[in-house]
């Protein structure tokens, strides 16, 4: 891990800009040596230059505690546009709250916003040197919208609903802070489009000072981090990156797309169990290394029409027990989960829709009225779940110390020494480990999957055409073969060990695919052999029918015997409820047999050659004839042998 001298800012922005400008200052970036084509030359380095103008700027603001707050997430997930937003939240935030940050600037105040701030107020302003002050609250309503009658996707509503008054802070049409286009940044850096635009780490220059429930002045800072596991970068190289943004975060904001899969759960335990490794901890025998983890899931499409805000925090809580606590029967996937759950103080899910198409376009210019409404309500409680409960802020506590003020650049420092130290051999190891569990979690996704769409072709109470199945198999199996592939494909893995887990595969496929067209072809066959006896069954039927006193006798032995047997089975009088509850269910499954016993006749009759029937039979007929003419030989010798005995 080295550390750099120069600033390497963003393009468009001067390197000799005033020290009272706020903007993104890159943290950390990957450095490429001599031999910048392979992937063994990458490193990360700490910009030293930058790193020192943050600890100058936090000594400058008087705050005691450092809270970072940074999102990370897969590329191309919007997490700095997410951050530019954000900034707007605490800037209105603050200036509600009387104290404006120590800035005078420019604002889009009106009456009202200055008879809140008086109300709220009072000649309450802060000294930048107090570090202890009463935290101010200030009316919900003044910050956040009444969702009480708010309904997803309520089209007559979305027309007039307004807009968070925090979102209209400082432009009211466009956000503009990070937009690419523009010559100068007052945000994050973000674009529409499928370009990467965020490299390394940055940290916006500004740090927002509140007071948590014990006075203490509280320095809330923002970081971005690059997308994850591009095939640009080394996996030492982006586990650092991830680790030390996990590490140092009181609140860990994860970017996901669409929805919680095994993926994201697989690539969070990953990092974290590889930042504890390189720095030698263990979260059993320590406080919870790490802060809150917060998923965030975008574009997300489960949410019904007509949903009110309530029923859509339920059901993306759901959402989340679905993936990270309901694996009582799976014990992988539980110790992964209660891995997580001791490695997080805690951890929470929230969600938004869909922007709209017009904000994933490169042409995208950050204007705020193609964005839909709903993706602004739903970003509103994110905020007020994120920031408005009573114990924000909370400082950061890397491996359970509290982060400083006056020594986050140490602390920077010597996390990225132990980083640069020991990454690269623990990444060695870590990734063998996690390829073995990626391609476990696939092979059982994936095996899963074929047996649902086996229940789906040809469920388990039907017989199907044996000839129809087999082609939907073979169609099955190889569009699995397909999946499991491209799971593997982000992995890298050598070409002999990918062949060898493509044949494993294949060969577990095989074999449940197999174990469902024995069982449907047996009972087909069983099913000729029925219909060649039918005429037999079709004699004793007529018979019975004909004898109606015999019939009942029959059938009179035959239930009693029937309620003898559960009678004994439940050890109960054999008139008890029980022998019949008994009875009912055998004779419900007895239908369903003859029902599957039916379907296969009809498809037999279908596919029905006498030739194959004849071939079959003449081995039983002679079987029946051997075991007849042993019985009577037997049967004349004992009465020879009786014959020949003297009187």
């Amino acid at each position: 891990m080295s550390q750099a001298a120069n600033n390497n800012g963003r393009p468009g922005k001067s390197n000799n800009m005033r020290e009272d400008e706020h903007r993104p200052l890159q943290l950390m970036r990957i450095k490429k040596g001599d031999n910048a084509a392979t992937a063994e030359a990458q490193e990360v380095e700490v910009i030293m230059e930058n790193l020192n103008k943050l600890d100058k700027i936090l000594a400058d603001c008087g705050a005691a505690t450092v809270s970072i707050v940074a999102v990370m997430g897969m590329f191309r997930t919007g997490k700095s546009f997410i951050l530019d937003l954000i900034i707007r939240y605490f800037k209105k935030r603050l200036m509600l709250e009387g104290r404006n940050n120590g800035e005078s600037q420019e604002t889009d105040m009106d009456a009202e916003d200055f008879s809140i701030i008086d109300h709220i107020t009072q000649a309450n302003a802060p000294d930048p040197q107090d570090h202890h002050k009463a935290p101010v609250r200030i009316p919900e309503g003044a910050l956040h919208l009444d969702t009480s009658q708010w309904r997803y996707q309520e089209k007559d509503r979305e027309k007039n609903q307004k807009l968070p008054p925090w979102v209209l802070e400082r432009n009211s049409q466009h956000i503009r802070e990070g937009n690419h286009s523009e010559a100068h940044h007052e945000g994050f850096k973000w674009m529409g489009g499928a370009k990467r635009c965020t490299e390394g780490i940055w940290v916006w220059s500004e740090p927002f000072c509140f007071y948590d429930q014990d006075g203490t002045k509280v320095a809330v800072m923002l970081m971005d981090t690059q997308g994850c596991w591009d095939n640009q970068t080394q996996k030492s190289v982006s586990a650092t990156l991830f680790g030390m943004t996990a590490l140092l975060s009181s609140k860990l904001v994860v970017n996901i797309r669409s929805n919680i899969s095994e993926n994201e759960i697989g690539f969070l335990d990953y990092i974290t169990t590889f930042t504890q490794t390189v720095l030698k901890t263990d979260a059993a025998n320590s406080q919870t290394p790490f802060g809150a983890l917060e998923m965030l899931v975008r574009d997300y499409s489960n949410f019904e029409d007509g949903w009110t805000m309530e029923q859509c925090k339920a059901e993306i809580q759901q959402h989340l027990h679905d993936h990270v606590s309901s694996h009582e029967n799976d014990s992988d996937k539980k110790t992964l989960e209660t891995r997580l759950n001791s490695t997080f103080n805690r951890i929470n899910c929230h969600a938004l829709c869909h922007p709209g198409i017009a904000v994933t376009k490169p042409s995208y210019d950050g204007e705020i009225a193609v964005i839909d409404r709903d993706f602004f309500v739903l970003l509103d409680n994110l905020t007020k779940t994120l920031f408005g409960a009573d114990d924000f802020p909370v400082p950061s506590a890397p491996l359970g110390m509290t982060l400083s003020a006056d020594g986050f650049a140490k602390t920077v420092i010597n996390f990225a020494k132990a980083f640069g130290e020991n990454a690269v051999t623990m990444a060695v190891d870590l990734r063998k480990a996690f390829v073995e569990i990626e391609i476990g979690n696939a092979r059982s996704a994936l095996i899963k999957k074929c047996r649902e769409e086996l229940h789906k072709i040809a469920p388990e109470t039907t017989v199907v055409d044996p000839g129809m199945l087999r082609e939907k198999s073979e169609k099955l199996e190889t569009n699995l073969k397909e999946q499991f592939a491209r799971r593997l494909q982000p992995l890298r893995i050598e070409e002999s060990k990918l062949v060898e887990f493509q044949q494993e595969f294949a060969e577990d496929i095989q074999r449940v695919i197999l174990v469902r067209e024995s069982a449907n072809s047996a009972q087909v066959d069983g099913a000729t052999l029925k219909i060649v006896a039918s005429p037999v069954v079709g004699c004793g039927v007529w018979f019975f029918s004909s004898h109606v006193v015999i019939t009942t006798i029959c059938a009179a032995g035959g239930m009693f015997v029937w309620a003898k047997k559960w009678s004994d089975h439940d050890k109960v009088d054999i008139c008890h409820w029980k022998v019949a509850n008994g009875i009912a269910n055998d004779a419900a499954e007895f239908s369903k047999q003859r029902y599957r016993d039916s379907q296969a006749m009809w498809i037999a009759a279908k596919r029905i050659n006498f030739d194959d029937v004849i071939r079959k039979l003449i081995p039983m007929t002679n079987m029946a004839a051997n075991l007849t003419n042993a019985g009577n030989s037997q049967h004349s010798q004992a009465h020879s042998g009786t014959s020949s005995r003297p009187s």
